[in-house]
């Protein structure tokens, strides 16, 4: 039997019902419940399931969207009052709960903000690993906004740095490498960092930080490398990886512009050693080592540990 064509907005997905399609695991399932459909989107866990942190905006895996487990605690800024947001089965984020004021439980986020401001206290570790991420200082606190994302009536929340204060930290266990950090990222700064495995005297993560605004990473106490040829302009979305590689190899660096192709560069320097963080403080959004803090907005981010491969993050992009 053949199949009817698929509307253009709906590339990738999937219908389940009487009639099956094999789904790999960047696929978006739709589902048909009481002759409607639910969509749900398959999440990087799906593509591997070796993260050893990952947060965002939507589920990490379809196991994760089960309708019970949480994304992550935001505080409204009129009242101060508290809630976590459930990932819904859809995928998305679904309804409050665990509020401090039971009152609040059960509304959508845009409810729980309307007229007023909201801003995340904590980010859950989807991946299992519980390095979850926190910010108590109502100041330091990025914004949790319901528009401003990647993917305009797909996922479209996003969380708001601003480049001076903003920032979440939490005690992690740090992989061995090799490592791969990825983000859905929007830099409004060419000098900002986005994530660190860090302390004082050492780092490991993602860095927009020199004045090309290239995509970095930085590799213990060794310093910056920067990829020249995965340049990011401000105000853009990116899907953008860094790959920590066993040392006496290549760092790799993977950009995606939203809407665009695919640009992967290997490094040419090797660097000669690297400093793994200990204590293993994870920074999102701020590195101490480097004094600087992320200017911009983000989706989601993870840690894997291991190389994700360019057709690895095209199923990540594909997810949305």
């Amino acid at each position: 039997m053949k199949l009817p064509a698929i509307p253009a907005a709906l590339a990738g997905f999937v219908v389940l019902g009487t009639i099956a399609a094999e789904a790999g695991p960047d696929d978006i399932t739709l589902l048909g419940v009481g002759g409607g459909s639910v969509v749900y989107a398959a999440g990087p866990g799906n593509v591997s399931s070796s993260f050893t942190a990952w947060y965002g905006l939507r589920g990490y895996s379809v196991a994760y969207a089960s309708g019970t487990n949480k994304a992550l605690n935001i505080r409204r800024n009129s009242d101060n009052h508290t809630c976590d947001l459930f990932v819904a089965t859809t995928g998305f984020l679904g309804a409050t709960t665990g509020c401090s004021t039971s009152g609040d439980n059960g509304v959508s986020a845009d409810t729980f903000c309307v007229a007023t401001t909201c801003f995340a206290t904590e980010l859950y570790d989807q991946s299992g690993n519980a390095c979850h991420v926190t910010q108590a200082t109502a100041a330091n606190q990025p914004q949790f906004l319901q528009s401003g994302g990647p993917f305009s009536g797909i996922t479209n929340n996003s969380l708001s740095f601003n480049g001076t204060s903003h920032n979440l930290s939490g005690s992690c266990t740090q992989a061995a490498l090799p490592t791969t950090t990825y983000a859905w990222a929007n830099p409004s700064s060419s000098s900002a960092t986005l994530v660190m495995l860090s302390t004082s005297t050492a780092n490991n993560g993602i860095r927009f930080s020199d004045a090309s605004g290239f995509l970095n990473i930085t590799y213990g106490a060794v310093g910056d490398f920067a990829f020249s040829s995965l340049a990011m302009s401000t105000s853009t979305w990116y899907l953008a990886a860094t790959q920590a590689v066993i040392v006496g190899n290549n760092p790799v660096g993977i950009l995606q512009q939203a809407g665009g192709s695919q640009t992967t560069q290997t490094h040419a320097s090797i660097p000669g050693s690297y400093n793994s963080p200990s204590p293993n403080t994870f920074e999102f959004g701020h590195s101490t080592f480097a004094s600087q803090f992320w200017s911009g907005s983000i989706e989601e981010l993870g840690i894997a540990s291991v190389l994700l491969s360019a057709a690895n993050m095209t199923s990540i992009y594909n997810q949305h």
